[in-house]
């Protein structure tokens, strides 16, 4: 399986003025991932169009403070959000096997097939 359409999203302390990053992952599909630094929301955005499953991607964000001797406490950053789609999938293992559609209207002509999508609601990561 794979996800497609991730974003992390990681709040910076007001104290952050630049972020400059560089992707440290193994495979490097690098026109499938981009970062930015949104400095008026004083975050950073981190997006994958695809990820298959078993992979490890990492982001190496270097942070450019406005006072030298400010020092980032590990609880200033974060909750780390997490979105993603896994299409196809089903983690409830929960199953249509009989659909009736009771509305007679004879220009609605239903498809005959469900798809099945997880999505992620709210994946927060506290440090």
């Amino acid at each position: 399986k794979s996800a497609s359409a991730l974003e992390v999203v990681v709040p910076m302390p007001p104290a952050v003025q630049r972020v400059s990053c560089s992707y440290i992952s193994e495979p490097k599909p690098l026109g499938s991932q981009s970062w930015d630094w949104q400095e008026k929301q004083r975050r950073l955005v981190w997006k994958f169009k695809k990820a298959a499953g078993g992979t490890e991607h990492t982001l190496q964000a270097r942070l450019t403070l406005e006072d030298e001797q400010h020092r980032i406490l590990r609880r200033d950053v974060g909750p780390i959000n997490l979105q993603f789609t896994v299409p196809m999938l089903c983690v409830s293992r929960l199953q249509v096997r009989y659909l009736q559609i009771l509305k007679e209207d004879k220009n609605y002509h239903p498809y005959r097939w469900v798809r099945y999508v997880t999505t992620s609601n709210s994946y927060v990561v506290r440090a």
